[in-house]
């Protein structure tokens, strides 16, 4: 799975370098991004993780023509809800255009477009459905794979691009993309239980009331921390013009590349092993935390320190390429060493979420977030409207730093997590000074 997450990933890189050198930072690349972007956006806002969080559990340890029968019942009425859902997004698109891309909301092209894009929504849900039941059944590869096979056919649509009258091939790549991922998944749930006749069993699974109420709860977990940095992209969008939006999605998918594999790490490793020892040894629980913050902190303090000196020290040699020129180089690059001099924060903010997670707490990340969101909003709007993009990426920092200060408030006050465990015992200490000493090396040589 992590191979194919990898591989997912590496290709998403590969897609936004081949937007920014086709299209570079214009109102042809917004209209792009925005297409490709908003099925997944929306699966994002209204699923999440939460299906594999609260309907897993319930299909565990049940007789495959069960699982099956639960299946079908999941997958029908997922599709009808979301179908519905696009309905509602087609009857207001002018509202969704201007949400999702308001420098462009004018455009009839963008808007046309936008509406065939809709049509993919009800697919990424069933494809929600068919990744909780291949979770289940640990057939992780098509999981894995599922982003490698959308982004190819991004790319390969991307080559088509030659202006915004020419965005029905992206189009046909997200419908088409999305509708392959899904089939792939069922196709081979369907394999699984082939020989399961889904009347042969009186036992069975009921969709019910509080199942949806606990997906609610679930999905409330993560929508904050979704829904600010989709409304910094909008505000990018809004105050810079065209471009922002191709700006504020290049830097946000290349800085968010390393810390989405730690992430992935830290989840597949690091989380089964602090819940266990959690019960089982705290002495060992409390030992493997140190270890790994220290880790992080080891990895991340240089990368923030290094990679904005550099990318600020070259700029100069960056600006002398003309064929950069339609990139904004400037804007990108500070934006860029703007979020880099932050990935140790929200680096630190997605281990903390695993530690508090380990310890069955689910409602005090909730909580952080749900605190910082009106001050993350507030910053986002003011420092935007002075600063463009720049000023989105700043807004939505200060929004990740709050959400720092408040996990590790609520960590001290009401978890058996000690901030002085997490920053002044002597192998932290140590560690944060040996990281600033290299940084000073590298930037004393370079």
């Amino acid at each position: 799975m992590f191979l194919g997450l990898f591989l997912g990933r590496i290709l998403g890189i590969v897609r936004e370098l081949t937007l920014a050198g086709h299209l570079g930072a214009s109102s042809t690349a917004d209209i792009a991004i925005a297409l490709i972007t908003l099925p997944d956006i929306i699966i994002n806002i209204f699923i999440g993780n939460a299906t594999a969080a609260v309907f897993i559990p319930k299909i565990q340890r049940k007789s495959n023509d069960v699982k099956f029968r639960y299946f079908l019942k999941l997958s029908s009425t997922f599709l009808i809800s979301f179908s519905l859902l696009s309905l509602l997004l087609f009857l207001n698109i002018d509202l969704l255009a201007n949400a999702i891309l308001p420098a462009q909301q004018s455009s009839d092209i963008f808007v046309s477009q936008l509406k065939w894009t809709l049509f993919a929504i009800p697919f990424l849900a069933l494809n929600s459905v068919s990744r909780l039941f291949l979770q289940n059944e640990n057939k992780f590869g098509l999981i894995g794979l599922e982003n490698v096979i959308f982004n190819v056919l991004i790319i390969f649509a991307i080559q088509f691009i030659a202006g915004p009258e020419s965005m029905h091939y992206v189009t046909a790549a997200v419908i088409s993309g999305s509708v392959l991922r899904w089939l792939v998944q069922a196709l081979q749930i369907f394999k699984i239980y082939r020989q399961q006749n889904p009347l042969s069993s009186n036992d069975h699974l009921s969709l019910q009331r509080n199942d949806f109420y606990r997906f609610t709860q679930a999905l409330s977990t993560g929508l904050i921390i979704q829904v600010i940095p989709i409304f910094a992209r909008s505000m990018s969008s809004y105050f810079s013009g065209a471009g922002g939006l191709s700006i504020f999605n290049y830097v946000y998918k290349f800085t968010e590349f390393p810390l989405a594999l730690g992430s992935s790490i830290i989840a597949a490793v690091v989380f089964p092993k602090l819940s266990k020892l959690y019960v089982e040894n705290k002495d060992d629980y409390l030992r493997l935390n140190r270890k790994t913050h220290e880790l992080i902190l080891l990895a991340t303090l240089p990368l923030c320190i290094i990679g904005p000196t550099l990318i600020i020290k070259t700029l100069p040699y960056f600006n002398q390429l003309k064929i950069l020129d339609h990139l904004q180089i400037p804007t990108l690059a500070i934006a860029c060493a703007l979020t880099i001099a932050f990935l140790g924060i929200r680096a630190l903010n997605e281990y903390y979420i695993v530690l508090m997670n380990s310890q069955n707490d689910v409602k005090t990340p909730l909580k952080s977030s749900f605190i910082a969101a009106p001050f993350g909003f507030v910053a986002i709007v003011s420092f935007s409207s002075s600063h463009g993009v720049i000023g989105a990426f700043l807004g939505l920092n200060i929004f990740y730093t709050l959400v720092l200060g408040f996990n590790i408030y609520f960590m001290q006050k009401y978890l058996d997590i000690k901030f002085k465990d997490l920053y002044f015992n002597k192998r932290n200490v140590f560690t944060v000074i040996g990281a600033f000493i290299f940084s000073a090396l590298v930037y004393i040589l370079f």
